[in-house]
């Protein structure tokens, strides 16, 4: 759920947790966040700063906005966790937890920005804008939801008058977070940001198309580790974002070389991939003599 402040946040997040222990899916408390709310076992909690005193199981520091769940609590007052989509284990430290660490299920546009769930929802307020709108309308993969404040745009500094839920809505369309700007500003941003939107155009197609082959090459996997493999999609997709290789060919070679009775098989499948990507292009040539050149496998050094 995307809202405009770490506050609402904050409060969001406590009544999901308060809902979730009515249901009886959540355990004891095992520490208190930076939000100041209670952690408990069984919640998903989100980290907010990049540090390499915390190591997870399979040897990363821990990253701003990774998003783990409670699996328990230690003796000194530390959290144990896995991460949602790689399933390494961390045990973050009483210190880390209460000034780092915040309950995951609302997030400002910040918090929510990498961040991908079955269903998406945003609190429209009068003080979200347009790119907060986008964030929160686009984190769903199958449905997003808008929840329109409608009163308390009276306020001179946000709007005027109560507003219908239409139009609360259209007003957070076209919200400016940086104010009003003239049409000649806007029109030489618009121009100064041609390569960067290019770039971001053509790294959205190649990731598009990459998420796809993944999708394709994972039925290669056994059985009994597809479960595993699943969540590994986005990091997947990541490692291959810079590969100029032929991404099935690589994907199929990486699958059949990693041992998937190993208890993290996809941290070896990960390594597989970075070892053969180079810089990719969306407009690849087609194949001639000095491509064939180029792409003839090395002959191993003896």
């Amino acid at each position: 759920v995307v809202v405009d402040t770490n506050t609402e946040a904050a409060d969001l997040s406590a009544a999901c947790q308060q809902l979730l222990d009515d249901d009886g899916r959540l355990g004891e408390v095992v520490g208190i966040g930076a939000d100041r709310n209670a952690i408990r076992v069984g919640d998903e909690i989100q980290t907010r700063d990049n540090t390499r005193k915390l190591w997870t199981s399979d040897g990363r520091k821990v990253l701003n906005r990774d998003v783990w769940k409670v699996t328990g609590g230690g003796p000194e007052g530390e959290v144990i966790a896995f991460h949602l989509r790689s399933k390494r284990m961390v045990t973050i430290t009483p210190d880390y937890l209460g000034t780092q660490t915040v309950l995951a299920y609302g997030a400002t546009l910040a918090g929510a920005q990498g961040r991908t769930s079955d269903t998406g929802h945003v609190l429209v307020t009068p003080r979200t804008n347009a790119a907060s709108l986008y964030v929160g309308m686009t984190r769903g993969r199958q449905t997003n939801h808008a929840h329109v404040v409608t009163d308390g745009h009276d306020h001179g500094e946000l709007d005027m008058g109560n507003r219908s839920g239409l139009h609360a809505f259209a007003d957070a369309v076209i919200r400016n977070a940086d104010g009003d700007t003239s049409a000649t500003t806007v029109k030489k941003e618009w121009a100064a940001g041609e390569v960067e939107r290019n770039a971001a155009r053509r790294q959205g197609r190649l990731d598009a198309q990459n998420r796809q082959t993944w999708r394709n090459c994972r039925l290669m996997i056994p059985t009994a580790a597809r479960a595993e493999a699943w969540p590994l999609e986005d990091e997947v997709v990541r490692a291959l974002s810079g590969t100029r290789a032929d991404v099935p060919k690589l994907l199929s070679a990486a699958i059949r070389r990693t041992d998937w009775r190993r208890s993290d098989p996809g941290v070896e499948l990960l390594r597989l991939i970075g070892e053969r990507t180079e810089p990719q292009t969306s407009d690849r040539p087609r194949s001639s003599g000095s491509d064939h050149e180029r792409t003839r496998p090395a002959t191993p050094s003896r």
